[in-house]
């Protein structure tokens, strides 16, 4: 039930235990003593509800009659208008005596309107934080559910939760569309031989370099999207090279390069130093410390940059420690 004031909308939110409730049932046999239909006096119940919400509970007239009050809420049945204003009298005679409303010489004030009353923003606000309790619920079931799996079951219901992320990814980062999002699951399902985590990660930087990229231009977006994320799972997560993104970016705060798409170069003059048996943080180390001590090349690109990188790491590492593999 909606009622419109000034394009607000409010709600009576009739939850599922409003019927068994205790003030629906002590209303109902109330209207059984009298001899009153019980749904009857139910629906007066609701329509003095809805009527009040305009005034958090209050319904203000000239005096409080019967007569007054069918207008009001706009009560018809069956039955003629005296048997109206009568069945209108004795409900409003129950719901006094259960303190479900209080009568004044010009007003009549429901007790319980506002627990039954949200408005659109309040309603909003309930409806996510059922999703939050709903989820958090799924969650629980989904796991007791997996102790009962073999390992394989167990694991296609995890890459079926990884396709469902990777899809909403896709569509956040504007890669495709709602209606596109069925042809692509199957390319995910391609890329079953690495694990879930490599592809959670590997979509994490595929929307993060999303911003420097023009997908219009890309012909055939099921294809590109496979040999991305196969490309950064293999070159980058594999060999962990996501650990150098706060180095690429102070390369783009510094000025070196425009974008970070600009780093290819030099991710592979990283992974060189990998496979020569480096860590990580040796080689994110030596390249902060040359960053820090050179300035923008101008009107040089990433290939003198990454040249010079390449001279320095090649000094300080291999001059220092010599190749590992050889050791």
């Amino acid at each position: 039930m909606v009622e419109q004031k000034e394009k607000k909308l409010f709600y009576i939110q009739l939850f599922d235990s409003f019927f068994q409730s205790e003030d629906i049932i002590s209303i109902k046999e109330s209207a059984l003593d009298e001899n009153i239909n019980p749904n009857d006096a139910i629906i007066i119940y609701q329509k003095l509800i809805l009527t009040s919400i305009k005034n958090n509970g209050l319904i203000q007239c000239a005096i409080v009659s019967p007569q007054i009050i069918k207008n009001k809420i706009g009560y018809e049945s069956n039955l003629s208008r005296n048997e109206d204003i009568k069945t209108i009298e004795q409900v409003i005679l129950i719901l006094e005596k259960l303190g479900l409303i209080v009568i004044a010489d010009n007003a009549l004030y429901l007790t319980k309107a506002i627990q039954y009353t949200l408005t659109k923003q309040e309603d909003s606000e309930r409806r996510r934080l059922e999703r939050l309790r709903n989820t958090s619920l799924i969650n629980e079931m989904q796991l007791k559910a997996l102790n009962t799996l073999t390992e394989e079951d167990k694991k296609n219901f995890e890459f079926e939760k990884c396709i469902d992320r990777t899809i909403a990814g896709l569509i956040y980062c504007g890669f495709i569309t709602q209606n596109e999002k069925e042809k692509f699951i199957d390319v995910i399902y391609d890329l079953d031989c690495f694990t879930t985590q490599e592809i959670d990660e590997a979509m994490k930087l595929f929307i993060k370099r999303s911003l420097d990229t023009d997908y219009s231009k890309v012909v055939n977006k099921e294809q590109y999207l496979n040999k991305t994320l196969t490309n950064i799972i293999q070159n980058e997560i594999q060999i962990e090279l996501y650990e150098f993104d706060s180095t690429f970016e102070l390369l783009l705060n510094k000025g070196f390069i425009n974008k970070l798409s600009d780093t290819r170069q030099l991710k592979g003059i990283i992974k060189n130093y990998v496979n020569k048996g480096f860590t990580n943080k040796e080689i994110n180390e030596t390249l902060i410390s040359i960053i820090n001590k050179i300035t923008p090349l101008d009107n040089e690109s990433i290939i003198s940059l990454a040249s010079y990188l390449s001279k320095e790491l090649e000094r300080l590492l291999i001059n220092n420690g010599g190749d590992k593999n050889e050791k």
